[in-house]
């Protein structure tokens, strides 16, 4: 930890304690409680990952782990070890086992799905820390997607594989109950997953990344009208969703959100809506095309997946004018302070951007979006130009044939492609 991650991580401690009181104290002695408990463990189980090595040759056994709080890490992770498996990316004879690290799964219903395919126990976690202190424990350790690639599907996998993950006939049949329930039946409908200053309250520095849900209006109506039903997801938010359309529903802030349908709703939708936020994950993963709005860094934007991407703008605040691709790959931030020191101003699209965005998406779903010459040639620019960034091939690899920028924010921005 260099000295100003070390640095902030104190400051980041003291400001919490400060908001949130005896609150924020609490939680930091259970955790520092928990972490001394795994460490007394860990010393006892060191004879027991001994023998596990000696039996290997007849017993194969390995320690994995999934970041069962963060819910996109979560869900990917879980679909990309079994579709890794599913290709044989994985040895049969092995016996793996895993543990939730980071506290108890941010979804408990995402959680009792992988634990019909996975055997996850928490005692696991002492078992892989000891062998991991252990020298020689390669092979007896499993990397997860998040270690391996932060979660993001590089050699393109899930397009070539089938969700491996699935619901039973009885959850599908309370799904489809619900949605009876409220009216809709057999008709389509819309995820929406927008981050707001309600999501991980403690991470201010992310703060950039943050929407006003009311933008979003204009696009769900015209959805709304189209004859979709459009559902606001989340389980924490800044605000409600209003809206007098009957098909546009505040469903995380209503009385009959749950896990169950939380991972339902994203599984089975037609396409999401995202700002690039944890839950769109359950869509990609159950291979649910997703439109990204004011989404950046744009350097991570998602080449791997069946999307449409229009980012914020950039502007330099002394001349007010906007930055190029090429800039906005320049400047590559994840904390809200470093946009500020470089006098870079990040802002949201208008309710019109984020709405063309949308109806691009249902329009090619749908089969009635026109592409013109013109269009084609913006986007092979755009990733002529994305692909020069110096960390392309850090990030990405494959690129999905249906991963695409936002059209008409090429059409309405000529400069920007430079």
């Amino acid at each position: 930890m260099g000295i100003l991650t070390f640095k902030s991580y104190w400051i980041q401690q003291f400001n919490q304690i400060k908001t949130q009181g005896i609150k924020a104290i609490w939680r930091k002695l259970k955790t520092v409680s928990r972490r001394l408990i795994i460490f007394l463990f860990t010393l006892l189980v060191f004879p027991i990952v001994l023998v596990i090595r000696v039996i290997k040759p007849w017993c194969w056994i390995r320690f994995g782990w999934f970041l069962g709080s963060r819910i996109g890490h979560f869900a990917f992770d879980v679909e990309y070890y079994l579709s890794e498996r599913k290709v044989g990316l994985h040895p049969e004879k092995a016996i793996d086992v895993f543990f939730y690290r980071a506290g108890k799964p941010a979804n408990a219903f995402f959680a009792k799905m992988t634990e019909r395919y996975l055997s996850v126990y928490n005692w696991i976690e002492p078992l892989l820390i000891a062998n991991n202190w252990i020298p020689g424990g390669d092979q007896h350790r499993i990397l997860p997607a998040y270690d391996n690639y932060y979660s993001r599907d590089k050699n393109g996998l899930l397009k070539r594989v089938e969700p491996q993950l699935s619901f039973s006939k009885e959850e599908n049949k309370m799904a489809h109950s619900f949605l009876k329930s409220i009216g809709i039946g057999q008709q389509k409908f819309v995820c929406m997953i927008i981050r707001d200053s309600a999501y991980l309250k403690n991470a201010d520095y992310h703060n950039y990344r943050d929407v006003d849900i009311d933008t979003l209006k204009k696009a769900t109506l015209a959805l709304a009208k189209k004859g979709y039903w459009v559902f606001r997801m989340g389980k924490v938010t800044q605000k409600l969703f209003k809206s007098d359309h009957p098909r546009i529903l505040d469903y995380a802030n209503s009385d009959y959100r749950s896990d169950f349908l939380d991972i339902w709703l994203m599984a089975n939708c037609f396409f999401c809506i995202s700002t690039g936020t944890g839950l769109d994950e359950v869509a990609r993963i159950f291979r649910r095309p997703a439109v990204y709005v004011n989404n950046i860094p744009l350097h991570q934007l998602v080449t791997y997946d069946h999307v449409i991407t229009t980012p914020k703008h950039l502007v330099w605040k002394e001349t007010n004018k906007q930055l190029t691709l090429s800039e906005h790959l320049a400047y590559p931030y994840y904390h809200t302070n470093q946009y500020d020191n470089e006098k870079i101003l990040v802002v949201d699209l208008t309710p019109k951007d984020i709405k063309q965005a949308v109806l691009e998406m249902e329009a090619r779903l749908s089969g009635s979006w026109e592409e013109s010459e013109e269009d084609r040639q913006l986007q092979d620019k755009f990733w002529e130009i994305f692909q020069t960034h110096q960390d392309f091939y850090k990030n990405h690899g494959v690129i999905h044939p249906e991963a695409r920028f936002g059209t008409h924010f090429l059409r309405n921005n000529p400069e920007w492609l430079k």
